[in-house]
């Protein structure tokens, strides 16, 4: 049976080595006859000379020609990838340029025993396991991811920052799994509390609250529904983010939540809590408030086949195949017909229009038939009819003006499997299926490098959705393992974040050990330096603010309710971009000091401070409520100072001069711990998570 096995074994590197192309087998011979006749001897075009290998690494005028490994930073496969090059004479096939992309990411091996080595080395990353792995569990997975981002700092000879102080621990715990700064209460039980595991409960503590789900439901309603996309005002957002916080809070597995969104049917809730839409929701049904991510794709009276996949495949694949709707893609594997065969599972998804009086709305639906079909029921004063969808699982392929070309793609997984479909059934279910399964050499690992970046500020992969072939991850076998262990709990979300936050890794300082020489951001060395989002800003001033918990209340109470809480998300957005690009400027700034009367005043301190406690009490207990940690020595003494001038100041002012309490406004009688507040709320140190 050994034997055999080594047989198998031998037999697959062989197979493998094979695929893996060399300079001077391979790719020489494709150069000699496209491109060496202008790029040869003293005069080569642009000074590059494609002659050897060492030439192209050396490149001509505008530098290398070849990057190892990276398509994107090798200047010569832009230029083939785009027929640019040869400039003239016949392009190269696409043999060719598939043979070209392999050898530049595998290296661009020279010879063909380099070219072996590469081969034994390892195989593609999207290699598929084809045994399904077993749970590790907690503390195995932590220990794992431990043991491999050190294994990456050894071999750079890069020293990890200390541990961070347990003030520090969970603030940023509280941001990440709930949104918010602890509060003043929270601060002072967990600070106090002596347990040796006080950190694990409180991370299991967070995982459990109703805010975590609501948390996840913020960052996941951005991704699945963009305010670029075509029908977003459509969208009842609060009840998309109600539907998606109870999936999270319930911990329902990945895989079904992802499979429903992409499979959903049903009647799109009203987006405005009104009588008569109420009334309107309760005849329409069924009600399915996950159709909300095809229905935001929804533009030429349909949801559109090619937002959708899309939007699938950078989110829930970590794939961005868009540029290979119009073309084949220069940067990666993707071709356009692979982009519509995907989009042509997609393609039957339709609006039953329905009528009820003067209402007119869809029921989202897939159906098979290839004609429209239209009936009437009187006696419930309903007409309906479904737009007509193709005969089999096939789409029209578009140019890149939008338009038709009679071309018809035949369904395909972006794998390049082609499924055997019951075309009268869903076409979406089967792909669903394909899409969550554990085979799948994507679906688990986009999530955990999303879950990975959300925790540590970046992935091992960046960007986030963009898994290219070029693009390899920083540590490959923790994200693997993380993968695997993603799979083997039945895509466990909790669980996973719990792995996370329970390493060494997570739980290191900000500072960097080499505070002059920062170690790069992949080798996850020290932990990231992130501005908070409008959200987490607005839910962590309600939090420490008692003057801007009531604004935002009588926000809600006004007769144009929201429009504070709107201007206010608005003016703090921080992008779709990494949270460590730090987009905050100058308007943001200007926006938070010039804070009103109605929130930094006596109102906003009187229930932290007291007048039977000393100044340095009071001050403290500012610090908590403001930064979650107790001031430093040197702190404590300056600002015990300001407090006792500030008084000193006041007591000799003109009793007449200071403003006088009114019932209409708050007291704006000057408070040196309010104003204290002040300068804490708007340092770096409370708009960051560090």
């Amino acid at each position: 049976m050994a034997r055999i096995s080594g047989l198998i074994f031998l037999a697959f590197h062989t197979a493998v080595a094979a695929q893996v192309p060399s300079w001077q087998q391979d790719v020489r011979p494709v150069f000699a006859k496209h491109c060496i006749g202008c790029h040869s001897g003293p005069d080569s075009a642009n000074g590059l000379s494609l002659e050897t290998r060492k030439a192209m690494l050396a490149g001509g005028r505008t530098g290398p020609a070849m990057s190892p490994g990276s398509l994107r930073d090798s200047l010569i496969w832009s230029f083939i990838a785009t027929d640019k090059m040869p400039a003239e004479g016949a392009k190269l096939s696409a043999a060719e340029k598939t043979l070209i992309r392999r050898w530049i990411l595998a290296g661009g091996p020279d010879s063909a025993g380099d070219a072996a080595a590469v081969a034994k080395a390892g195989v593609s990353a999207e290699s598929l396991e084809t045994s399904t792995p077993e749970k590790a569990g907690r503390e195995v997975t932590t220990a794992a991811i431990d043991s491999e981002i050190r294994k990456g700092l050894k071999a750079s000879l890069t020293p990890p920052s200390e541990g961070c102080d347990d003030a520090t621990f969970m603030r940023r715990v509280y941001l990440d799994l709930n949104g918010r700064v602890p509060s003043f209460s929270e601060t002072i039980r967990f600070l106090q509390d002596d347990s040796a595991d006080k950190r694990r409960r409180l991370i299991d503590e967070r995982l459990d609250a109703a805010e975590f789900g609501q948390h996840m439901a913020i960052i996941w309603h951005r991704l699945l529904i963009p305010k670029s996309a075509g029908a977003y005002e459509r969208i009842p957002h609060r009840k998309f983010r109600e539907w998606l916080s109870g999936n999270f809070n319930s911990n329902r597995p990945w895989d079904e939540v992802v499979s429903e969104l992409v499979t959903a049917e049903g009647y799109l809730p009203s987006n405005k809590d009104t009588a008569n839409n109420r009334k309107k929701d309760s005849k329409l049904q069924p009600q399915n408030i996950a159709t909300s991510f095809i229905n935001v794709h929804n533009t030429e009276g349909r949801p559109q086949p090619k937002g959708i996949v899309a939007s699938v495949s950078r989110l829930f694949l970590a794939q961005s195949i868009e540029c290979a709707q119009c073309h084949n893609h220069p940067m990666a594997k993707w071709e356009q017909t692979d982009f519509w065969a995907a989009a042509a599972f997609f393609e039957r998804v339709r609006y039953e229009r329905a009528v009820y009086g003067d209402t007119s709305i869809g029921r989202l639906v897939e159906p098979s038939e290839g004609q429209d079909l239209v009936y009437e029921d009187k006696a419930k004063g309903r007409f309906s009819f479904v737009s007509g969808v193709p005969n089999g699982p096939v789409i029209d392929l578009q140019d890149p003006n939008g338009q038709a070309t009679g071309q018809l793609i035949r369904a395909k997984f972006l794998d390049g499997k082609q499924p055997q479909l019951d075309e009268d059934q869903s076409l979406r279910k089967p792909f669903a299926q394909w899409l969550t399964s554990p085979q799948n050499p994507w679906f688990a690992k986009a999530m955990v490098n999303r879950l990975w970046s959300q925790l540590l500020g970046r992935g091992f992969v960046e960007p986030v959705d963009d898994m290219a072939e070029d693009n390899p991850p920083s540590h490959p076998a923790l994200l693997n393992r993380l993968a695997g262990e993603f799979v083997a709990t039945d895509f466990d979300v909790k669980h996973l974040v719990r792995c996370i936050c329970n390493s060494q890794t997570y739980q290191r300082s900000s500072i960097p050990a080499d505070p002059e020489d920062p170690a790069p951001a992949d080798l996850f060395a020290h932990q990231s330096l992130r501005q908070m989002t409008a959200e987490q800003l607005i839910l962590s001033l309600e939090t420490v603010l008692p003057t801007f918990k009531e604004a935002l209340k009588e926000d809600a109470e006004d007769k144009n309710p929201g429009l504070f809480r709107k201007a206010f998300l608005e003016i703090h957005e921080t992008g779709d971009g990494p949270l460590t690009d730090h987009t905050r400027g100058l308007r943001q700034a200007l926006r938070m000091m010039n804070g009103d009367g109605k929130l930094f005043n006596r109102d906003a301190v009187q229930s932290f401070v007291g007048s039977d406690n000393s100044v340095e009490q009071n001050v403290r207990s500012v610090y908590l409520q403001a930064l979650n940690r107790p001031p430093s020595d040197q702190e404590l003494l300056r600002m015990t100072r300001f407090v006792e001038q500030a008084y000193q100041e006041i007591s000799e002012l003109d009793p007449k001069r200071l403003p006088q309490p009114r019932k209409d406004r708050p007291d704006a009688h000057p408070d040196p711990y309010a104003d204290l507040i002040w300068v804490l709320l708007n340092s770096g140190e409370f708009i960051f998570n560090h």
